[in-house]
């Protein structure tokens, strides 16, 4: 929810900026809009970057240069250089004596436009009107998805997520604009750990198009697990209408890590026949059984850690809060992630091995046990095909400090 009420202001913030009265929306350049935004939020190699692959556009106005200019005259302002700032408000005054900044400036910026504006001469003609768009201009999605590959390539992640998020006022985008950029967005996520953001966002590409493939830059881990949300996936085979076939299914074996130092497995296919109810027509959905599993031992891994940290620090007198987080923190994040059974037995084995190991060995029994259930949880339990992985409706991230001197552990997220 904060992400998204951050988000809102920061497109409303823009689209204020850049959409004065007098200019029609024919004369927004996207790369503009996003230059701009970049330069306010303080990103001056981002914005330079952009500014630089924006005047490659052939379809750019009189109006849209003009802009271009005020947005170098932010970025020298942000460089302590006033009279280049100067000099470039007159190169955009010239270009268009009605021209205004894409984004919020500082006041003296403002004041500086207006004023040169108030010196120039009157016009010795009628203004033109604003001209149609340029028909060598680049729609607005195949233009992100540039700005976004320019970013990314260079190094600036975090720019190339803000472009994507400034993406969503523009539109409506074709199929194909839309894929592009859910790629880019999946890219981007998993470059900046938001491991469920990247593959909720690798799903609608995949859903837009099975066969989507990644820009060459992408790194080699990200290309895996997109390949493994892709053979987890249902292919859809469209039949002809009012047909449809009937297909035994096999038996499905749930797949396990082998021993081996990668986080995918594979396990036997089968094949399940069903009717997706459309308008005239039957559509068979062949389900390959063979998904990568992604490994999530590391969530009841934290748990584990913040809850021994809780008995170590303090001389043991933490003991019944450390039980606590040790028995119902990790079977909680198997449930949260849509894992009740998984819960379930983690719960037993975290409870079952410490008794069992207390009546066989007393306390160092106990410990035996304990250590054995986390183990076990780690590297047997916590494994999920990736397609059930961004689905998941709930995150978290576990959280530790200090509360009048005492330290604490918990989890917060949203559900």
């Amino acid at each position: 929810m904060f992400t998204k009420i951050v988000l809102a202001t920061v497109l409303a913030g823009s689209q204020a900026a850049s959409n004065p009265g007098h200019l029609q929306p024919a004369q927004y350049h996207a790369l503009v809009i996003i230059a701009g935004t970049l330069a306010e939020k303080n990103r001056p190699e981002a914005a330079r970057t952009i500014v630089q692959i924006t005047w490659a556009d052939s379809g750019l106005t009189r109006t849209n240069r003009a802009q271009l200019r005020l947005v170098d005259a932010m970025l020298r302002e942000a460089s302590n250089d006033a009279a280049g700032a100067q000099k470039m408000i007159a190169d955009a005054l010239s270009l268009d004596r009605n021209v205004r900044f894409v984004a919020t400036t500082s006041p003296r910026l403002q004041g500086l436009l207006e004023e040169m504006r108030s010196l120039l001469p009157p016009p010795s003609s009628p203004q033109p009107p604003p001209s149609a768009e340029p028909p060598g201009r680049e729609p607005p999605g195949k233009a992100l998805v540039k700005a976004t590959d320019a970013l990314y390539t260079s190094a600036q992640p975090e720019a190339a997520d803000l472009v994507l998020q400034i993406a969503e006022q523009y539109g409506p985008f074709s199929s194909e604009e839309q894929e592009q950029l859910a790629l880019r967005q999946g890219i981007v996520r998993a470059e900046l750990f938001d491991d469920l953001g990247s593959l909720r966002a690798f799903k609608r590409a995949l859903e837009l198009d099975r066969a989507a493939t990644l820009p060459d830059y992408a790194p080699a881990k990200t290309l895996r697990i997109f390949e493994e949300l892709r053979r987890s996936l249902p292919p859809v085979v469209a039949r002809a209408p009012h047909q449809l076939e009937s297909v035994p299914a096999a038996p499905y074996t749930e797949a396990r890590p082998a021993t081996s130092n990668t986080l995918t497995n594979t396990s036997a296919q089968h094949t399940v026949s069903t009717n997706m109810i459309a308008p005239s027509q039957n559509v068979q959905v062949v389900m390959s059984a063979q998904p990568g599993l992604l490994w999530y031992g590391w969530q009841p891994l934290v748990i584990d850690g913040l809850g021994a940290s809780l008995l170590l620090f303090n001389n043991g007198s933490f003991l019944p809060a450390t039980a606590a987080v040790y028995t119902l923190g990790p079977p909680a994040i198997h449930m949260l992630g849509g894992h009740a059974v998984t819960g379930l037995i983690d719960l037993v084995l975290r409870v079952g091995l410490p008794v069992g190991g207390f009546f066989l060995g007393s306390v160092p029994g106990a410990v035996v046990g304990a250590i054995a259930a986390a183990v076990l949880d780690v590297g047997l339990l916590s494994w999920t095909p990736p397609s059930r992985y961004a689905d998941a409706s709930s995150t978290w991230v576990p959280i530790a400090g200090l509360v009048q001197g005492s330290p604490f552990a918990g989890v917060a997220g949203t559900f």
